[in-house]
This record gives structure tokens, sequence and C-alpha cells, in this order.
């Protein structure tokens, strides 16, 4: 997960000034562009007032809510403090669901269904996306990440510490891959389960320079109708930039395969939408939002568009490929959660206080929200629980949005007085 402290006050000076384009883009999409279909509002009807989603991380709470006690007293809490969703996660970290059969947290997970049935708390399911066992994986279908090395970048695979950390993904450009967590998906979209939205996490390629697997690569061959001889370097350049948040080029190819990634991320959640509309009917089907790590300028970066078609992103960043805007995904989705990593950046002046862009604020991220969904669907906040004024930012993001997803669960387990600040501030 990309964090502010860093990367945002590098950025400051140049990815999106005032909005300023930063030059035309030479390279074309390449492959077949489709024009932008018809916008659709699916909003939050199922919802009452604005939501307030507690987000239950199972490698932090399973264990100690395994208890039914332990849960009732928990969900409590949570309704007392202002929430109204529990937010359960689909899977674990590995990837394999949690939801039904006999996982190891599967007690836990009927304990917290049973608590919210009975404090009156809905829930919301949390899916991460393309999640992998390293170690029972093809490592040929996982995600690999460029390194750079003195003579230029370098593939590698990129393995976690243990089969239970976050991090192994399976690569989003493999068809096979694709199919296999759609029909992830289908499992959890036909659950049983009574819940009100389902949020998708970890979009796209997880990094800058990730998806550069073989796999990958070959697919982007067959889409753009080129071939390479110095792959990676001919997308991300020879030399890693100053700061690969910036706008320039990297490679030569670098556009394109930005808009590459940006098809694949697009045909994905078509995909998902039909496979929706197949469970549930098209009017039936349940809010889908997209948990987002980065403000717009910074996700663009990474080829995934969550802005409506009909906004000509390409007027706003000049060095977007032509086109770009037709890998636009507003209208597959119900609505987008903006993460807000820096609790004290309230307001744009704030940020640019602090030396940040006016846009990583809460009130610069979410106007910018606003202006490319185009009213298409819902815009709320991620808040993550922690020291430093996380209550009154909790606060803040639902007056300022129409909903709130608070990460951290098992923060609020372990340290007890972030219930007494949420519970003394009144937030929400």
């Amino acid at each position: 997960m990309i964090t502010a402290t860093g990367l945002l006050r590098a950025v400051a000076a140049g990815l999106l000034a005032g909005v300023v384009c930063l030059g035309a883009a030479s390279c074309g999409l390449g492959g077949r562009a489709d024009s932008a279909p018809e916008a659709r509002h699916h909003g939050f009807e199922v919802l009452r007032g604005k939501p307030a989603v507690l987000w239950i991380d199972w490698a932090r709470c399973a264990e100690p809510l395994r208890d039914p006690d332990q849960a009732l007293a928990f969900a409590l809490s949570a309704r007392d403090m202002g929430i109204t969703h529990l937010g359960l996660e689909t899977r674990d970290h590995s990837g394999v669901p949690v939801l039904g059969g006999e996982h190891r947290y599967a007690e836990s997970a009927t304990a917290l269904r049973e608590a919210a049935a009975a404090t009156g708390l809905r829930l919301a399911l949390v899916h991460p996306l393309f999640l992998a066992n390293a170690a029972a994986e093809d490592p040929a279908g996982l995600v690999h990440y460029a390194e750079w090395e003195e003579e230029g970048p370098a593939v590698r695979l990129f393995r976690p510490g243990s089969d239970d950390s976050p991090g192994t993904r399976l690569s989003p450009a493999l068809q096979d891959n694709r199919a296999r967590e759609l029909e992830v998906l289908g499992a959890v979209l036909g659950t049983d389960l009574d819940f009100d939205v389902l949020i998708l996490s970890e979009a796209g390629f997880p990094a800058l320079e990730s998806g550069v697997e073989p796999a990958a690569r070959r697919a982007f061959e067959l889409w753009s109708g080129l071939s390479f001889r110095r792959w990676p370097a001919e997308v991300l350049g020879d030399a890693p930039p100053p700061n690969p948040y910036m706008a320039e080029a990297r490679g030569e190819l670098w556009h394109a395969w930005l808009a590459w990634r940006a098809t694949v991320w697009k045909d994905f959640l078509g995909a998902l939408r039909r496979t929706a509309e197949e469970h549930h009917g098209p009017d039936g089907v349940p809010p889908i939002t997209l948990l987002v790590d980065a403000p717009y300028p910074m996700h663009l970066r990474q080829g995934v568009n969550w802005a409506s078609p009909a906004r000509p992103v390409t007027e706003d960043f000049g060095w977007l490929p032509r086109g770009y805007e037709t890998t636009g995904t507003g209208h597959l989705l119900d609505g987008v959660i903006l993460g807000l990593w820096e609790p004290g950046l309230l307001t744009r002046e704030q940020a640019e206080d602090a030396g940040f862009a006016w846009w990583a604020s809460l009130e610069g991220s979410a106007a910018l929200a606003e202006r490319y969904r185009r009213g298409e669907s819902a815009v709320w906040s991620a808040v993550p629980v922690g020291p430093g004024g996380w209550a009154r930012t909790a606060g803040a993001a639902l007056e300022e949005t129409e909903g709130l997803l608070l990460i951290g669960a098992g923060d609020l387990l372990e340290n007890p007085e972030y219930w007494e600040e949420l519970g003394s501030s009144r937030p929400f």
C-alpha cells in the first residue's frame, strides 16, 4: 500500500499543479478504443444516512473475536461509537476464502455475524483482489517487480516472509488469473450473507514497477502489436528517475504500457459487473466500491483510471496517451473510497503548509474525486486507526464525503484508549 508521507511530499511541486498539463504525449493507446459507455449511477440506496464501516482484518482480529461474548462486546462498542457496518474480509492474506467452509477464521466470522445481527449492525464485505499463496502457486503466474541494477532494470519475483503476510499477488495480466478471480468473486456475490456493499481493495497492479513478469510482457506485446529486445527498459527506462511519481515519461513505450495496464483493469471490472448481474440481475447488484490507496493523480501512474469515461482526463494531464479517457471505470463502480493516510491534512492549506500537494488533503482529494467521478458514483473516505488524531480525521472525512471506511479494527482491540479517543470526540 502506498503511504503518503514520503511520496506526496515528493510530488508536491509537480504532478498536478493546479491542474497543469505537462506536455503532449506522443504515443496513442494502441489496440481497440471503445467509445465511452453511457453513464449509470448505481448509488447506495440500500444504506441509510452516511455509512461508517469498520474493516475487520482477520490476521489480527480472528483470535480475540472467536469467543461470541467478546465479539458481542466489540460490536456493541462499535455501534455505540457510531459504526454502522462491520466489514468482513472475504479471504485471508494467502487468498483462501474465509466465509463459509472450514477455514480457521470461520468460527470468528460466525461470531461476528451473530454479534452484528444482535446489535443492529449491518455487514459489508471487503475483498482484497488477486491475493495468492506464494508457496502454492506457479511463480510464472505471480506479479514480478523491476529492481534497478547498474545496467538497468532487472525482473525479480517478490516473495514475502511468510505465506500469511500480504504482498504476493497473482498477475492481473494473465487471462487465467482474471478468470480465476472472477470465479472467486462470483462465489462471494452468490453468498447467502445479507451484505450492503462489496469493497474491493488492491486495485490493478500493486506498484509502479510491478507487472513486468514474462506473461505480462507477452500480453502487452499482443495488445500493442510491439515486440521488445530490452524488456523492461523499453517501458521503465534505463535508470530510475529522480522522482518516479512525477509525470515525465520513462522508457520510450511508457505511455503505451500505462494505457495497457489501465485497459486490463477496465476489462476486469467490466467482467465483474457482468458476473454480478448474472447473480443478482441488472437492478439487484449490491453496490461495488473500490478502495484506492492514493489520490487520483498518483493512481493514474499505476495504470488505474477510476474516473468517468466522460471526463477528458487527457486535457488535464497532458502526459497521458491520447484516448486514455476511454479506460475510465467510473461507470462500472458504485463508489470510490479515498485512502487518507495523513491524519493532520484536512484542508488544502494544511497540506501546502506541510509541503504536500494540495490534493493530498482530505478536502483536496475529495474535490478532485468529485471532479473526475462526475457524479456517477459515491465518494467515501478511508482512515486508518492509530495515534495522531485519527478520530478527528474520521469525523472530518465523514463530513466531507458520503461514507467512511475505518481501517484497523486490530488497533482498536489492542489499544483500548483509541475507543476513548473516538468516544470523547464523537465524530460520527
